[in-house]
């Protein structure tokens, strides 16, 4: 049994007094503790689905603000894809050259 772990579970994310502590059966204490980690997982979810919405907000605003310095204006997934595959190649010195000049002439930078 590991008490450090129990201890700072207690104490920490449950939050209990010592009195209540020992007064807990251990099964008791499992109780509280997978209660406590169900609240967390959904808690992270729901941290993970507000930052989603907050990425489709931004790349809203991001298509709405440079839409008057490109002569095709940009989707919003231009700037944000969830869907897209998060594994992007390298690229050389030379090809990332290449795309900084072809956005500068895209956006009529001289």
């Amino acid at each position: 049994m590991d008490w450090k772990w129990i201890k700072e579970v207690a104490f920490g994310p449950l939050n209990l007094s010592h009195e209540s502590f020992w007064k807990l059966q251990p099964f008791e204490f499992l109780e509280l503790y997978e209660g406590w980690k169900w609240r967390e997982d959904r808690r992270i979810e729901e941290i993970k689905e507000l930052n989603e919405m907050e990425m489709r907000r931004m790349s809203i605003l991001a298509s709405w603000i440079t839409a008057p310095h490109f002569r095709k204006p940009k989707k919003p997934t231009d700037f944000y894809n969830p869907n897209a595959n998060k594994e992007k190649p390298k690229t050389t010195p030379e090809e990332s050259k290449r795309m900084v000049m072809l956005l500068s002439k895209e956006m009529g930078v001289r």
